[in-house]
């Protein structure tokens, strides 16, 4: 899954029918048995959709990161152009704003982790004022530009980056950030699930065949 890809919608597709095939491969298992055998199968392949699950989330949040970096560059490049009407300042530019009032709700986020919670249904939500201050104003540069920029359709995934903006901080001993600690956890969780079904399946094969 390239997030640069010209067509990105086609890895996240891709994604989904290996998905599908990995769930009828397990329901087949769990069909056939035994049962010792279906309980690692199930854990590998809900392991294994949770490696793609995180991919797939992790792809959409480098797309709307880069949607942000675009907007950056197209409005220095209209300024230094000078094709901006009345002489207005580069921080005036909705591209260039939006862009801005991303990196204030990150850093607001870094500086006061305590003021962002979790709901009832896992998504983010802004709690203390100099968090909330910051939201506002990324999403009112949000609103300000045109409906049918590209900005809103990555504008739920950046709303809950820039709170979630802690997870990618790299620690100050320069150890891997804590969104790279949840994928290490993801990785080894499958590789054991997977050493666990080959034993499993492998001491299936290998035992005697007896037919009815």
């Amino acid at each position: 899954m390239d997030p640069h890809s010209p067509s990105p919608a086609q890895g996240e597709i891709e994604l989904a029918d290996a998905m599908h095939a990995l769930r009828s491969a397990t329901f087949a298992v769990e069909l056939e048995g035994p049962q010792s055998v279906y309980l690692e199968a199930q854990r590998y392949s809900t392991s294994t959709m949770a490696r793609g699950d995180h991919l797939k989330e992790e792809v959409r949040r480098i797309r709307a990161l880069a949607c942000l970096e675009r907007h950056r560059l197209e409005a220095i490049d209209a300024f230094d152009a000078g094709n901006i009407a009345g002489g207005a300042p580069l921080e005036s530019l909705p591209g260039y704003e939006v862009w801005q009032a991303f990196q204030l709700l990150m850093m607001a986020t870094k500086d006061h982790p305590d003021q962002v919670e979790r709901d009832s249904s896992a998504a983010f939500r802004p709690r203390g004022e100099p968090v909330r201050s910051a939201y506002r104003r990324f999403y009112a540069a949000v609103e300000a530009l045109p409906h049918s920029d590209s900005v809103h359709q990555h504008a739920r995934i950046l709303y809950q980056t820039g709170l979630r903006s802690t997870e990618f901080q790299v620690p100050p001993d320069g150890g891997r950030t804590p969104n790279e600690l949840v994928l290490r956890d993801i990785l080894n969780g499958q590789a054991n699930a997977r050493t666990a079904f080959i034993a499993a399946a492998s001491a299936e094969l290998a035992r005697p065949f007896h037919s009815s």
